[in-house]
C-alpha cells in the first residue's frame, strides 16, 4: 500500500509541474506582429539536438518562419562558478560548443545565417561526433574566422554570462532542456501526460510498481517529482485533489468521472470527443468533430465499465453486468 500511497503522489506532483504557466521576466526586442519562439537548450543534450535537428526545420519547410521570431539561447544547465567560470552538464566540450554557438549567433545575427551552423553542430551531436563540429564551416561554406575570433578574444565568454543571466532569470525558472517558450509561456503544461500515461500503461500491464522506468523511457528528469514527493507538496497537493473532487456537484460515484463543460458523462465517457465537439462553440470545426450529430452524441447507449467508489453485492453485479455489456458492444460494433 505504501508503495501506491507513493505513485498516488507523485502523479500529483507530475500534474503540478505541468500547472505553472507565467511569463519570463527577460524582455528583448522582437517583431510585435510575430510570435515570440525562444529554445533555452545546451549543445550536447541529446534531446536538444533532438528538438533543433528533427523538430525545428519544420518551421523553416513549412513557411511557419515568415510569422516567428525565433531565438536560441546556448546555456542549459550549465552552472557558474565563482570568476566568471562555469561548469556544462556534459563535461568542456559541452562548453566548448555553447560557446561557439553563442558566437555563431553573434557573428552571423540572422537567423537564416546562424541556423544552419548550428544546425550542422547538433546533428553532429547526434551522430555522436561533436568533436568534428569545425567541418560544419565548410560544409556550408562559411568562413571560421568570425567564430574563432569572438571565442579567443574573449567575446564568447561575455555572451555565455549573459544567456546564463538570461536563463537563470527564467519565470517560472526552467528544470529540463530544451525548455521552449512562446510568447513567454513556457510549453510544459502538457509534460505530465506522457508520463502519466506510461505509469496507467504498466498498470494494464500488471506492472504498476516499475513506474520508475517512465523517466528513463521519456528522457525525463526524476529529481523534480523526487523532491515534490520527499518535501510533502505531494501530500498537500493530494488533499487540494480530494477537496475538487468532494466538491463535485453532483457527486461522482465512481472513475473514471469525465467532465465536458460542468457536465458529468457518466458512463459515456469513452464518447468524451462527441460531447467536445458538441459543447464547442467556436467557428473553425476540428476535423475530428466532421459528421458528428446530435443523435450520435446523445442516442448512443454503449455501457463502459467504472469503478466504483463503494462495491455492496448490488452495485459489484451491475459493474459485472457493465463489463460484459461493454464486451458485447465492441464486438458488435466490430463486426
Amino acid at each position: 500500500m505504501a508503495a501506491y500511497r507513493r505513485l498516488v503522489s507523485v502523479l500529483c506532483c507530475l500534474s503540478l509541474l505541468g500547472s505553472f504557466a507565467s511569463a519570463s521576466t527577460i524582455s528583448l526586442p522582437s517583431d510585435s506582429r510575430k510570435v515570440s519562439l525562444t529554445l533555452y537548450y545546451e549543445s550536447l543534450c541529446p534531446y536538444s539536438a533532438n528538438f533543433i535537428v528533427n523538430y525545428l526545420p519544420k518551421l523553416f519547410n513549412e513557411d511557419l518562419i515568415s510569422i516567428v521570431d525565433l531565438r536560441l539561447v546556448p546555456w542549459g544547465n550549465a552552472k557558474l562558478k565563482g570568476n566568471g567560470t562555469f561548469d556544462c552538464q556534459h563535461g568542456p566540450t559541452e562548453c566548448l560548443l555553447n560557446t561557439v554557438e553563442a558566437c555563431a549567433i553573434d557573428a552571423w545575427p540572422k537567423l537564416n545565417d546562424h541556423f544552419p551552423f548550428i544546425y550542422c553542430v547538433e546533428n553532429l551531436e547526434l551522430e555522436r561526433k561533436p568533436l568534428e563540429w569545425e567541418s560544419c564551416f565548410k560544409k556550408l561554406g562559411l568562413e571560421s574566422k568570425p567564430v574563432n575570433d569572438c571565442y579567443n578574444s574573449g567575446l564568447g565568454q561575455k555572451l555565455d554570462l549573459q544567456y546564463a543571466a538570461e536563463t537563470s532569470a527564467l519565470e517560472p525558472p526552467h528544470t529540463y532542456v530544451p525548455w521552449v517558450v512562446v510568447d513567454g509561456q513556457p510549453l510544459y503544461e502538457n509534460d505530465h501526460f506522457p508520463f502519466i500515461y506510461c505509469v496507467e500503461n504498466l498498470e494494464l500491464e500488471r506492472k504498476p510498481l516499475e513506474w520508475e522506468s517512465c523517466f528513463k523511457k521519456l528522457g525525463l528528469e526524476s529529481k523534480p517529482v523526487n523532491d515534490c514527493y520527499n518535501s510533502g507538496l505531494g501530500q498537500k497537493l493530494d488533499l487540494q485533489y480530494a477537496a475538487e473532487t468532494s466538491a463535485l456537484e453532483p457527486p461522482h460515484t465512481y472513475v473514471p468521472w469525465v467532465v465536458v463543460d460542468g457536465q458529468p458523462l457518466y458512463e459515456d465517457y469513452e464518447n468524451y470527443i462527441s460531447y467536445v465537439c458538441k459543447a464547442y462553440k467556436g467557428a473553425n470545426m476540428p476535423k475530428a468533430c466532421s459528421g458528428l450529430t446530435f443523435n450520435q452524441i446523445y442516442n448512443r447507449k454503449t455501457i463502459h465499465p467504472v469503478c466504483y467508489k463503494e462495491i455492496p453485492p448490488s452495485t459489484l453485479s451491475s459493474r459485472t453486468i457493465s463489463t460484459v455489456m461493454s464486451w458485447i458492444q465492441k464486438i458488435v460494433t466490430s463486426m
